[in-house]
Formats: C-alpha cells, sequence, structure tokens
C-alpha cells in the first residue's frame, strides 16, 4: 500500500515540477544535436537548435524522487487520495494546453 501513496506523490509533484522546470527554463542539462554534445544546466544554442526537453524530464524526476522520499514518514501515516494522481497531471496538462494556445488557435 505503500507503494501506491509513493506513486500518487510522484506522479502529482512529477507533474508540477515539469510544468515549473519548462516555464522557468530549469533543464539539467542541455542537448545539441548537431554537435552530439551534453551540457550540465541551460545553455545558450551554438550551432544549431539546443533541446532543453530532456533536461526539464531529468529535473522534474529528481523534484518528484525528492519530495517522494522526503514525504516517506508522512506517507506511512496518512491516506493519500487516489484522484491525486490523476488529477493533477490532468491540471498540469490542461495548463500546458493553456500556455500553446497560439499553436492549436492560428
Amino acid at each position: 500500500m505503500n507503494a501506491i501513496r509513493s506513486a500518487v506523490v510522484f506522479a502529482a509533484v512529477w507533474a508540477v515540477a515539469y510544468v515549473v522546470s519548462v516555464e522557468l527554463n530549469l533543464a539539467a542539462f542541455t542537448y545539441h544535436p548537431r554537435e552530439n554534445l551534453w551540457v550540465w544546466g541551460v545553455s545558450a544554442p551554438r550551432n544549431g537548435p539546443a533541446m532543453y526537453y530532456y533536461g526539464w524530464l531529468a529535473t522534474a524526476a529528481l523534484a518528484a524522487l525528492g519530495a517522494t522520499v522526503a514525504l516517506q514518514p508522512l506517507l506511512r501515516r496518512i491516506a493519500v487520495p487516489l484522484w491525486l494522481g490523476w488529477a493533477v497531471p490532468l491540471f498540469c496538462i490542461l495548463s500546458f494546453l493553456w500556455f500553446l494556445r497560439a499553436f492549436f488557435w492560428r
């Protein structure tokens, strides 16, 4: 049962951390595909586009993992509602649709 609680908390925190990392550009690393170069942190484009997506995923995963591990003593004592694991990510998806509305309504 603790694994389910941990998964729910991880999913909720990951979704929020991903939105924050994208909006604030908090990438753990940057990939430059033309040069096949990985750079720690956010790096400006060099000889082509820079890919921050992988870094955003890693940042969100590290934040979610840290929060889930830190909340383990609390998760043993309280019941985490299962809807939290799908409602928060759904809200984050809707927020991305709002942020990117210009691409959908041209």
